[in-house]
């Protein structure tokens, strides 16, 4: 399939990182399903589309958290399903800390945001700040950042070591599945992790142990960090509860009372019979017209094939 129509068909956006993936391994299913919906593929402080997207939506959304359900209702959304997040169904697989080694490691995530977001690092202040702060440490780099050698150079120089997670976007060339394994193994044998900014990966490190600390240079257009993005709140309330309320956050944050059987999650998601919905379809449709960013997607997903 092309990126255009994968795109097209609502299917982008739930293979990103491996994520349906990982749920179809865990409802033991070999070959990548199609879902009749659409799969919530990263953290936001709204309703789990980002920029409150999700409530205008008439097909079934597949959501992390309560509290993102509260959100889409609040505005009136509806055909909203809470099946926890796909991080902690590939943790309850991989069961990584089993064999960890962190004697008091620390790993740096600078922003992590895909090549079209508004954003502007300061990499060269960012990597000086953290040899102040933590003397070296492991630095894991975006796949956009990480093919670019005057970027690494500037961390190495400094004496970090730079490392990343592989591409998580479904339509690109070197797309990993197992992503989300891959950084499971680069968390696991850390201790402490640093970052200048909220993400998703904050709450994945905590899930995993990590104690966390937010500091040192991020620049980026007013656009990244309205409140739009991360909620109603803003990024500094969640950097707050991040380091206040670690555990309570990370678990309803992710779902991980939300966590679903096999069998469960199967009846959840209609894989008994995987079969492409005529109502997904319809609702797809009418979901896309009314999307005002929908020519923009066009223009951007041109065809391009993906393995």
């Amino acid at each position: 399939m092309n990126k255009f129509l994968l795109q097209l068909s609502g299917q982008a956006e739930n293979r990103f990182y491996g994520h349906v993936d990982i749920l179809a391994k865990y409802c033991r299913i070999d070959k990548t399903p199609w879902l009749n919906g659409y799969l919530q593929h990263g953290w936001n402080g709204c309703d789990g589309f980002s920029h409150y997207a999700g409530y205008k939506r008439r097909a079934k959304k597949y959501i992390w958290s309560k509290r993102a359900l509260a959100d889409q209702q609040l505005l009136g959304g509806s055909n909203n399903f809470v099946i926890g997040s796909p991080w902690l169904y590939s943790l309850k697989m991989n069961q990584p800390l089993k064999n960890s080694n962190r004697s008091n490691k620390i790993i740096a995530y600078p922003l992590h945001a895909q090549p079209w977001a508004p954003k502007n690092y300061l990499h060269s202040e960012y990597a000086n700040y953290l040899d102040k702060e933590f003397g070296s440490v492991t630095v894991c780099l975006h796949w956009s950042e990480f093919k670019n050698t005057e970027i690494i150079n500037t961390y190495e120089d400094m004496g970090h070591k730079v490392v990343t997670n592989g591409v998580g976007t479904p339509w690109l060339e070197n797309f990993d599945k197992n992503f989300l394994t891959v950084q499971q193994n680069h968390l696991k044998n850390h201790e402490i992790f640093t970052t200048n900014a909220m993400q998703t990966s904050v709450l994945y490190a905590l899930s995993m142990d990590l104690k966390i600390h937010f500091g040192g240079p991020a620049s980026w257009v007013k656009k990244i960090d309205e409140s739009g993005t991360y909620g109603k709140y803003g990024q500094e309330f969640w950097r707050k509860k991040a380091i206040s309320e670690a555990e309570e956050l990370w678990k309803i944050e992710l779902g991980f009372d939300e966590i679903k059987s096999p069998e469960n999650l199967r009846d959840f998601l209609d894989w008994n019979k995987n079969n492409v919905k005529i109502s997904f379809l319809v609702n797809r449709t009418i979901d896309l017209l009314t999307d005002t960013k929908f020519s923009e997607k066009i223009d951007y997903f041109k065809t391009r094939k993906i393995r």
